[in-house]
């Protein structure tokens, strides 16, 4: 049967979804109605013959028992499909049935502890293999949404295994209920083989290599041990299990005292989890999904504990206020319900969601610790504590259970916040382990002084080149002693880069060394070096003058530049006469290095000089001299410079990227002016973003509101210069993250109403999926720039990597890092999901009556100016226009025939 549309909003499901959770539900239906059926004979029968002190032994008995069961299954599971050992698995227990059944009438009265402990280890079984079918064929996102709901069967499955229980138990006796379980259990059967052939679970088949067939517990020790997520959830296990167990056990003790036939037990017993059953149902089904992806994991766990908490402190509160204390009988059986409804309901579930990050491998063997070692844990630790008082304090016991449960409950909630911490990290260590923190170090000791000495001087140029670039990148790092091993090493390079190094320091002490090395040297770019460090630090002019003649530019260029800064007055005039002979020699050769020279020069009376150099017929020359302008940084110079952009597009780039800060204000004016095309409009605010710094992103971020259009290309320019919005500007991203978000739904409704004519307009279709990809990417700028930027790098790669998981954990990222509305639309609208599942649920974002004809969505994207489609989007709708015989107002086209992109622009004028 095909569900309805309405259905599956109730139910928070997908259409593609729908049959698996089905086949699930069923699966889960029939499985958890056969174990109501056995529970009821089993609880019925032993409270019949024994006292409720006799009841924690059974705890005990369980735990050995629940771990044999879980080391048997973790071998099983090693080597067997899941599919196979679920077949398996089933089958055995539906015969335990049978077994229990015939041994009944023979066995003593000491054998209803074996079927106590039974129901449990069924409890087990049913729990490790169908979480571990149904984990592995959900990611992190669909968890959250459907684990509720998939597990809701085993609600109406107990509800009708316990209505049927008591209307029967009258007429049948209590024993004969475990027939009825038997056949529940088979028809769980048929569920198994239908998730088989779907095929959904064959890449998961084989996911145990032979050492881990072979040493499945050492595997699961080491799991325990080495993953931080496991080990914490483990934990939790027990102090949640536990709770449970002391609840239910208060709770039963005031029915024991009640009641006292097996059938009239039965009957009760039947009766209160009907109710429960039918509560935990409505909750599960519906608001389960909602409730955790609306409050997060976090305070959906914290729900539990804290209303244990609350319920404990009344029952202390009302034993010593009233008497005789006939009200906490009440409040243990309100305590058993909730605590039961939200084990099954909430707690459950979003347990099995914080494994959903894990490997399958870990994945598997999380479920297999928590259920197969933890809870057994749990009851044996229980057991021995439920005796324990039970004999030392039999008449206060219920009042110190309360006790032991309020210490349970605040440890709860301690090990829930420590759970979501590790949670968070195993988020992004799956999506990728590339985390690096620049860590600032000293060089304070001998040793480590010695050692990069020695690297610097006999060690490998490339072990050289590693530590002279640390220490340029950590300045603090800087240590005379180490840069002077620097000059002694033989290449060249080093020496060249120590030099640098050392410049803006001036060692003075090191100029001797540094003359010796001038007059050895045979790099040209060492020697240069050289030259520029001596003339800063002591120059002596008649050791560089000769300099200046020299035939390699590079060494002259130091060498005139060293004397016109650093030297004395007849000195700087010779040299700047000899600058002047280059400059307008008839030479290019010496017109270029005049050029280059002035690039280091920053004196105002070359200006001239410079214009008339950036009309040079030689290319190369202007080349020059455009960097002579940009460094220059005069404003003049500056504007002349971005008047040649149709002309030098490169020269004035380069020129502009030199001048660095000091051109912001003349490329600001350019850009708010709108004096050039799009394209170098483009190019020039991506230039900001290499420009860096402060000044330059308080630019960027004035364009934002200037520039509209530009939106796409200005953010992703703040990211790359390493922006942080500070609390001030994070409500203006957030705005922009809205609009973001509304541009993407209005696309969403034109791909919704094109979807029945994919083979008419499959073009269109994917420009506008190319649009939703780049209203993505923006989002994810956005989102780094205003919340966590290591976190959303790792999100973006995620995206990158198309791969199902991947993206559902990338999701829980945004979830946690981001406002909770702008996440949630984020999600909503980047997810695997039917897009009139996602239409539906953007409603009020952005209103669907805009779009109900294809003419509506043509007219929209060529004529919407508050949202810059790209070209591409523009040129696919003037085609489908023409091509498809949409009649479209004709100025909606004609505004393009002028258009900057050309195969925009020959579109628009064929389409007229």
């Amino acid at each position: 049967m095909k569900p309805t549309s309405l259905l599956l909003r109730i139910l928070n499901v997908r259409t593609n979804e729908w049959k698996l959770v089905k086949v699930l539900f069923l699966m889960e239906f029939f499985q958890g109605a056969a174990i109501a059926f056995f529970f009821t004979s089993a609880f019925a029968l032993f409270l019949n013959k024994f006292d409720i002190s006799e009841f924690p032994k059974v705890f005990i008995y369980s735990a050995f028992l629940l771990w044999v069961a879980g080391f048997i299954y973790s071998k099983l599971e090693a080597r067997f499909t899941i599919t196979d050992l679920a077949k398996g698995v089933t089958i055995f227990m539906a015969l335990s049935f049978l077994a229990f059944r015939f041994a009944l009438s023979a066995m003593p009265p000491g054998f209803l502890f074996l079927m106590i402990a039974w129901f449990n280890m069924l409890y087990l079984l049913n729990n490790l293999e169908f979480w571990g079918i149904t984990s592995l064929l959900f990611d992190v996102r669909q968890s959250k949404r459907l684990f509720g709901l998939i597990s809701s069967g085993d609600i109406p499955a107990k509800f009708v295994g316990y209505t049927m229980a008591l209307l029967l138990v009258s007429y049948i006796g209590t024993a004969n209920l475990l027939w009825v379980g038997f056949f529940c259990m088979l028809a769980s059967l048929p569920c198994i083989i239908i998730i088989e052939r779907l095929g959904l679970l064959s890449k998961h088949e084989h996911h145990h290599d032979v050492k881990q067939a072979a040493y499945p517990i050492t595997h699961l020790v080491k799991n325990f041990s080495a993953n931080v997520l496991i080990r914490r959830i483990a934990i939790m296990t027990i102090i949640a299990s536990a709770t449970f167990i002391i609840v239910n056990f208060a709770f039963y003790a005031k029915v024991k005292g009640a009641l006292h036939s097996d059938v009239a037990l039965a009957q009760f017993i039947a009766f209160f989890f009907a109710t429960v059953r039918i509560l935990a149902l409505i909750i599960k089904m519906i608001f389960t999904g909602r409730l955790i992806n609306r409050l997060g994991i976090i305070k959906s766990l914290l729900i539990t504990p804290l209303l244990l908490i609350l319920l404990v402190s009344i029952v202390l509160i009302s034993d010593r206020i009233i008497q005789p204390r006939s009200l906490s009988i009440y409040l243990f059986g309100a305590m058993a319900i909730f605590v039961d409804i939200l084990r099954s309901s909430i707690n459950t579930p979003v347990f099995l969601t914080l494994m959903q990050p894990l490997s399958t491998h870990e994945r598997l063997r999380a479920h297999t610790i928590t259920k197969g070692i933890m809870d057994p844990f749990a009851s044996l630790l229980t057991g021995i504590l439920l005796i324990v008082i039970l004999k030392f304090d039999p008449g206060k016991h219920l009042e110190s259970l309360n006790y032991v449960l309020l210490a349970l409950g605040i440890a709860w909630i301690i090990g829930i916040y420590r759970i979501h911490q590790q949670y968070l990290k195993t988020l992004l260590k799956t999506i990728g382990n590339r985390f690096f923190y620049n860590t600032e170090f000293s060089v304070n000791d001998a040793s480590t002084v010695g050692w990069m000495k020695e690297r610097l001087g006999k060690g490998t140029e490339a072990e050289a080149s590693n530590v002279l670039k640390l220490l340029a990148s950590h300045p603090n790092m800087f240590h005379n002693e180490i840069v002077v091993a620097a000059l002694e090493h033989p290449s060249e390079r080093i020496r060249t880069e120590a030099i640098r190094l050392i410049q803006p320091r001036n060692v003075s002490r090191l100029n001797d060394k540094l003359r010796e090395m001038l007059l050895t040297a045979t790099d040209p770019v060492l020697k240069a070096e050289i030259i520029t460090a001596l003339s800063r630090v002591n120059i002596r002019e008649d050791e560089i003058l000769p300099y200046m003649a020299n035939e390699d530019s590079t060494i002259q260029r130091a060498a005139i530049v060293g004397i016109i800064t650093y030297g004395d007055r007849q000195n700087k005039m010779d040299a700047r006469n000899f600058l002047v002979s280059l400059l307008h020699s008839g030479d290019p050769e010496n017109r270029r290095r005049g050029a280059a020279i002035l690039q280091d020069l920053k004196e105002g009376i070359y200006k001239e000089d410079i214009k008339k150099l950036m009309d040079d017929p030689d290319e190369k020359v202007q080349h020059e001299a455009f960097l002579a302008a940009g460094l220059n940084a005069e404003v003049e110079l500056l504007h002349i410079v971005l008047n040649r952009f149709n002309t030098n597009e490169k020269m004035v780039m380069n020129c502009l990227n030199a001048s660095g800060e000091n051109a912001l204000p003349v490329l600001e004016d350019f850009i708010i002016n709108r004096k050039g095309t799009y394209r170098q409009t483009e190019k020039l605010i991506r230039l900001l973003g290499r420009i860096g710094g402060k000044r330059s992103q308080k630019v960027l971020l004035d364009l934002t509101s200037r520039l509209p259009g530009f939106l796409h290309i200005i953010i992703k320019t703040l990211y790359l210069s390493n922006y942080k919005a500070q609390d001030e500007q994070l409500s203006f991203f957030e705005t922009q993250a809205r609009i973001c978000l509304s541009n993407c739904a209005r696309i969403l409704y034109m791909q919704q109403l094109l979807l029945p004519y994919q083979h008419k307009y499959h073009l269109l279709s994917h420009s506008l999926e190319l649009e939703l990809a780049g209203l993505r990417d923006t989002l994810l700028y956005i989102f780094a720039i205003s919340y966590d930027r290591e976190k959303i790098k790792d999100v973006r790669s995620a995206f990158k990597s198309e791969q199902k998981e991947a993206i559902a954990n990338a999701m829980e990222i945004i979830e946690m890092s981001v406002k909770k509305d702008i996440a949630y639309h984020f999600n909503l609208i980047f997810e695997n999901a039917d897009i009139g599942h996602k239409t539906y649920a953007l409603r009020k974002l952005y209103p669907s009556s805009f779009f109900t004809t294809i003419e509506n969505i043509l007219s929209s994207i060529l004529g919407t100016d508050e949202f810059k489609y790209n070209n591409w989007t523009k040129a696919c709708s003037i085609y489908t226009s023409k091509k498809q015989h949409h009649s479209i107002n004709h100025n909606l086209i004609s505004r393009y025939i002028g258009a900057e992109h050309p195969l925009l622009s020959e579109l628009a004028q064929y389409a007229v």
